[in-house]
């Protein structure tokens, strides 16, 4: 029981360190929101991977990743041709070479 609620409180605290937007600006636009919320996935996923034992568990978490990361690149391009920006990057967690 406790390691359930030490995961628990380290999903919770991950997700609250990962907002890269304040609620103004997410309430500015829908696009910068999904984009918050699609990194805030892609990093459960990946702590999900790691704690992950079954082989066809494993494979669905990085076809899911897979899946957020194509998303992630489309709403960024999104964002791009609206003319798009956020300072608030110093916890983004995805590297260019994983889009």
């Amino acid at each position: 029981m406790q390691a359930i609620l030490n995961l628990q409180e380290f999903f919770t605290s991950k997700r609250a360190k990962t907002s890269l937007f304040t609620k103004k600006q997410t309430t500015a636009d829908p696009i910068l929101t999904e984009i918050d919320c699609v990194l805030k996935q892609i990093q459960n996923s990946k702590s999900r991977f790691d704690f992950e034992t079954d082989y066809d568990m494993i494979d669905a978490c990085i076809y899911e990743e897979q899946a957020l990361l194509s998303r992630y690149s489309h709403l960024l391009s999104l964002a791009r041709k609206k003319g798009l920006t956020c300072s608030h990057t110093e916890n983004l967690s995805v590297s260019a070479s994983e889009i």
